[in-house]
């Protein structure tokens, strides 16, 4: 398993921007278009992503409501091919999905230490399933300073 921190902490705004707990449940998402150079292609994402934790409504109000620059930390949680077994995971085997709430938990564990339980936002997670055993992973900050 592969844990990547995004440098992203806050929505970019405009008309043309998509906010990151809409991005973790989004059948099509704007991403970088690296082979023509052009800025930005729409990937339509088959089969959608699944919701495994949070509420977007509870996500978006705690993002709103943070005092600081840093509204949200996100990462995505990448797993070898010999980690889970995404036909099963998909078909909702339940070790399968046992193992990946596991890893969610853990993650969510050693990512925000030292965070007393009663002071942590709810986290957001969603599956990628159109890539092999990704996970999306949000949670929003109360921090105050950069």
């Amino acid at each position: 398993m592969m844990n990547s921190f995004s440098a992203y902490s806050n929505d970019p705004a405009g008309p043309a921007s998509q906010d990151a707990v809409g991005y973790l449940e989004a059948e099509e998402v704007l991403k970088p278009d690296f082979s023509s150079g052009t800025g930005r292609q729409l990937l339509k994402r088959k089969p959608a992503p699944e919701v495994l934790m949070g509420d977007a409504a509870l996500a978006r109000a705690s993002i709103r409501m943070s005092p600081g620059a840093l509204k949200y930390r996100s990462a995505v949680m990448s797993f070898a091919a010999d980690d889970i077994d995404v036909t099963r995971f998909n078909a909702g085997q339940t070790n399968a999905r046992r193992d990946v709430d596991t890893a969610i938990g853990l993650w969510l564990e050693l990512a925000f230490a030292g965070i007393p339980k009663p002071n942590e936002l709810c986290p957001k997670v969603g599956d990628d399933r159109h890539q092999a055993a990704a996970l999306g992973c949000l949670r929003p900050s109360l921090k105050t300073t950069p």
